[in-house]
């Protein structure tokens, strides 16, 4: 289920102040991305867009400046980009609607209501902000709710000067941007990570999935009479595979309707797109069309609705299967046991599942 606010109530935010939360924001990113990469992207002026500020991206901020300005760094220009906080700020009756994404009418299904107590509610932003931290000389731009794809759009908005206006006369290219974000938005999955064709991944060259290679890609403007592409490619020397399959695969994950993929920056229409392998781990994309954005940006919504265990039994031998599930049976009904015991409310829900024994085929578990 989804999400959906309008977005002219968040747009309103913006110009708000904010009280920075305490936590919510990946501090490894500084740890282990930033600070050793930070000698080489200062010498070749390389700027950083990342979405590692999750729930507190002034947090973050803060914390890239101070390590910044202990290591005599002052000069450096860090941007937080946020908004997406729906909890912090006050809307009226009809700011948030509640639909499932699957819904393309304007019914409203509940989901999340109004009264529930949510742990957090943010809506997906889009690249005008980044942008904008962008023209302001930010060298280091630190989000919170995007989605991936603005994080390749928005310097490619700036870099060409295409305006992010719903009408704008740059959709189709917003497009393809936005296309190619969300391509490599899961790094490793379209050079050959989780791929139908896994042994091609897996027993690479360069070592296969031990040194796998993230993607890079190369983005070609085109004059207005032809369409904009880009090449989707990896690092030389580095394992997986990049091909026709390995890309689609993961340009249709989760875009459900690929006439209308609901973007904040553009509504994307793929189904005349065209993925071509013109060399070895070379992918060259064609053919996105953009349409005006709806008026409505995606969120997503936490709450605390009881808790939820998983546990991994090892059980070899004769008979495996059926002693496996046997086992637990029994081990949810001890459990059960002793949460009455305490007082507790009993396991509602709970799924066994006895890997190797082909399950997920649908065999029956009791022969």
């Amino acid at each position: 289920m989804g999400l959906l606010a309008r977005r002219s109530r968040i747009a309103a935010k913006q110009n708000q102040p904010i009280t920075p939360q305490t936590s919510g924001y990946i501090a490894e990113f500084l740890t282990y991305v930033l600070a050793p990469l930070l000698p080489k992207l200062l010498q070749n002026s390389t700027r950083v867009i990342t979405n590692a500020g999750g729930l507190d991206p002034i947090g973050l901020k803060e914390q890239i400046e101070t390590y910044l300005h202990k290591n005599g760094h002052k000069t450096v220009k860090v941007a937080a980009v946020w908004g997406d906080d729906l909890l912090s700020a006050t809307f009226s009756k009809d700011t948030l609607k509640f639909f499932s994404p699957l819904n393309t009418t304007d019914t409203e299904e509940p989901f999340f209501t109004s009264t529930d107590s949510l742990l957090s509610l943010n809506a997906y932003l889009g690249a005008l902000p980044i942008v904008a931290a962008l023209k302001e000389g930010a060298q280091i731009i630190v989000t919170g709710r995007v989605v991936d794809s603005a994080l390749v759009l928005a310097p490619l908005a700036y870099t060409y000067n295409w305006s992010l206006h719903p009408s704008s006369p740059d959709l189709d290219s917003i497009a393809a941007a936005s296309l190619a974000g969300h391509i490599i938005e899961c790094g490793a999955q379209c050079t050959g990570g989780n791929f139908t064709d896994w042994r091609e991944g897996a027993f690479s060259s360069y070592g296969g999935w031990s040194n796998m290679g993230y993607p890079i890609l190369e983005f070609h403007p085109s004059p207005p009479s032809t369409q904009p592409s880009f090449i989707v490619t990896k690092p030389a020397r580095t394992g997986g595979v990049v091909n026709r399959l390995s890309v689609i695969e993961q340009m249709l994950y989760e875009v459900l309707d690929p006439q209308n993929y609901l973007l904040p920056d553009v509504n994307l229409d793929l189904s005349h797109v065209t993925v071509e392998e013109v060399g070895v781990d070379r992918v060259v994309v064609r053919g996105a069309r953009g349409k005006c954005p709806t008026r409505w940006l995606k969120c997503t919504g936490i709450r605390m609705d009881g808790y939820r265990i998983e546990a991994a039994l090892i059980i070899p031998g004769h008979e495996a299967r059926v002693k496996a599930r046997i086992l637990g049976e029994a081990l949810v009904q001890r459990a059960n046991w002793i949460l009455k015991g305490r007082g507790m409310e009993k396991i509602v829900e709970y799924r066994i599942e006895t890997p190797g024994a082909e399950e997920m085929f649908g065999y029956d578990i009791s022969r």
